[in-house]
């Protein structure tokens, strides 16, 4: 599964994802964590490397394995808290309104991502 196609298929979880980030994912961001997820493929991100790196994971065999627990629970997270994710950097709706720009291939303006972060 590609990245056009999770936006294509899935923007309101990529909606969630991106709003359960707080701010580390942008709507293609997190469209690719979930697309290397559905592929059995770990994301190198910066949120899911800084949580690997502080304290989760610590029966994981190697970073892929550790960072493949990480995309499995923060997704699962995504979902589950989905309810949660209203108010400052946490909006579902603004950041799905930012995953519908970027599925009509309109980059998010900078004024817009300002708002978000």
């Amino acid at each position: 599964m590609t990245t056009d196609e999770v936006l294509r298929r899935y923007p309101r979880l990529c909606a969630h994802l991106m709003a359960h980030s707080l701010g580390y994912l942008s709507a293609r961001g997190a469209a690719s964590v979930i697309a290397e997820h559905a592929s059995g493929r770990p994301s190198y991100n910066e949120w899911f490397v800084s949580m690997v790196t502080r304290h989760r994971c610590p029966d994981a065999g190697s970073l892929d394995e550790a960072l493949l627990q990480v995309g499995r629970e923060e997704i699962g997270h995504a979902v589950r808290y989905r309810r949660t994710h209203t108010g400052y950097m946490a909006d579902a709706r603004m950041a799905l309104a930012l995953v519908q720009r970027e599925r009509r291939g309109m980059a998010a303006p900078l004024s817009d991502m300002a708002g978000w972060m």
